[in-house]
């Protein structure tokens, strides 16, 4: 199946909701297909947050940069901070 084929959200919601509509007794409900794509998007985008902090950690930051560029030594020390922050904004978004 390529991405041309793939169902949208809202399609595959849809279906979960016929289904729990129309079954005596749905094994998954519209409610649990909710709680389930939250947590899907909280990890995901708790992925990006820690790929951007290991961007940032392997000098990713840098790319682009002219050698010699102004502000690169305030931008090494905001680094940690940054990393930090990222991993711990990543963190928050996948547990309660």
């Amino acid at each position: 199946m390529n991405d041309d084929d793939a169902p949208t959200t809202p399609e595959v919601r849809d279906s979960f909701d016929w289904y729990d509509r129309n079954q005596a007794d749905p094994m998954i409900s519209t409610a649990d297909f909710d709680r389930w794509l939250a947590v899907h998007d909280a990890e995901v985008a708790a992925g990006a947050l820690r790929e951007a902090a290991d961007a940032w950690q392997t000098g990713g930051w840098a790319n682009g940069l002219p050698k010699g560029a102004d502000r690169v030594a305030l931008i090494l020390g905001m680094a940690q901070g940054t990393i930090t922050w990222l991993r711990a904004r990543a963190d928050a978004l996948v547990r309660p």
